[in-house]
């Protein structure tokens, strides 16, 4: 139940090319946790997870040419596949995508997301993408959202970023409710 792709703490030097990863447990469909470095991810298809791709203060992440096909079920109104969130009483709002970090204070980075393709379910919330505080040297271009307009929103301390050229969505800068990497 730890998601349909996980790469467990502190991993370095991971290369995932070529895969088909179903996430119909419910779970997130990536789970690259704390402190990952040198991650390449290239030509995956990532569909049908839950709480999308969670992605926790990685160091050297690259993240190119794949697709994601309705990543966020758990937003669903049908309870039999959605979740409800407890601070709200209504249906989660996970991101397709997002980065996180574990400690107060942290940063990530670099971060390169591009020429990925995201092909977003019903229930996707708005903000498809979020880059946590703190982030540096962040890349994310290129990329392709459809089914709905949506936005990319980074924290206001990120630094160094160059986020453009992703049809289908805009990008807005405001703070991020991380949760230390818990979200």
């Amino acid at each position: 139940r730890m998601g349909a792709f996980f790469l467990a703490e502190f991993c370095q030097n991971a290369t995932i090319t070529g895969n088909l990863v179903d996430g119909t447990n419910g779970s997130r469909v990536i789970s690259v946790e704390k402190s990952c470095t040198d991650v390449t991810m290239t030509g995956n298809t990532f569909r049908n997870g839950g709480r999308g791709a969670w992605i926790n203060q990685p160091v050297n992440f690259i993240m190119t040419g794949n697709v994601f096909v309705n990543n966020t079920t758990k937003n669903e109104p049908d309870m039999r596949r959605g979740r409800i969130a407890y601070q709200t009483a209504k249906p989660g709002q996970f991101p397709e995508l997002y980065f996180t970090i574990y400690e107060p204070g942290a940063s990530y980075g670099p971060v390169i997301v591009r020429d990925n393709h995201f092909i977003l379910g019903e229930s996707a919330p708005d903000e498809a993408v979020t880059f946590a505080p703190n982030g540096h040297d962040l890349i994310f271009n290129g990329n392709t959202f459809q089914t709905k307009p949506v936005r990319i929103v980074v924290d206001p301390s990120c630094t160094t970023t160059q986020i453009e050229n992703n049809l289908g969505a805009t990008t807005v800068s405001k703070p991020v409710d991380f949760n230390h990497g818990r979200r």
